[in-house]
């Protein structure tokens, strides 16, 4: 059989246009991927540039250094079940260079079947601009549970980083840090006014950035030590209540 190519090591830029027509791609701007996932699959460091809107559930392989430039574009990742619109297990930026928070990862569930999560961080991600967005628990056609738009650290260590950006559902819960995140936030705005903006089950540390919702702490005994820490403080500005829960 033959051997798939080895992705080659690179932190040059390339480009992806769902409206490419061309046989072969190269990732140049004459040729580029007609798919995020096969620019992401192509190298092993690179930034990636959106040329068009992109239907899509990608992945990043742990290894991988990718900075993904929105460019004003959409990563749309729809209602395909139990598939976020991006998964990462590398290390990623997420920016858009557009300037305007245009550029933006969302999925789009209307019901509790089969809603999940946006972003699911199992690696490294910053997310420096653009914009985040579900609408899980909507109250149209009536109200309805969902999932967190961005879970950090589920399954194991992760870190989420947010510096900048629109991080929005505002009726069910905006970014969960789970059992295993570090959760890190100095910058951008985070809304979810009915719901909770931030849900931390681990370590969260809030210097900046404004968070529209409340921001709650998950405490539990975990191998004789308590878990769940969430410090805010420098020029963050929380506009709802601040609680801490036992589980």
């Amino acid at each position: 059989a033959e051997e798939a190519e080895a992705p080659v090591a690179s932190d040059k830029t390339i480009y992806v246009d769902a409206q490419a027509t061309g046989e072969s791609a190269d990732g140049t701007v004459e040729k580029p991927y007609k798919t995020l996932q096969a620019a992401i699959d192509a190298v092993d460091k690179a930034i990636i540039v959106l040329q068009s809107d992109t239907d899509e559930n990608v992945n990043v392989s742990e290894g991988k250094v990718i900075t993904l430039d929105l460019n004003g574009f959409t990563l749309n990742g729809g209602t395909k079940a139990s598939s976020p619109a991006l998964t990462n297990k590398g290390t990623v930026i997420v920016k858009d260079s557009s300037g305007s928070n245009k550029g933006t990862i969302k999925r789009e569930d209307r019901s509790k079947d089969g809603t999940y999560y946006t972003i699911a961080n199992e690696g490294t991600m910053t997310i420096q601009s653009g914009t985040v967005t579900n609408k899980a628990g909507d109250p149209e056609p009536a109200p309805w549970l969902g999932s967190s738009l961005i879970c950090n650290g589920a399954t194991q260590k992760a870190i989420l980083n947010i510096e900048g950006g629109v991080i929005e559902q505002n009726n069910f819960i905006a970014v969960k840090n789970d059992e295993c995140g570090t959760l890190n936030i100095s910058g951008g705005t985070i809304n979810s006014s009915n719901a909770q903006s931030v849900q931390n089950w681990c370590e969260a540390t809030i210097t900046g950035g404004t968070l529209n919702g409340i921001v709650s702490t998950w405490g539990y005994y975990s191998s004789g030590s308590f878990v769940g820490h969430t410090v805010i403080k420098d020029n963050a500005v929380i506009n709802g209540n601040t609680y801490v829960a036992w589980h």
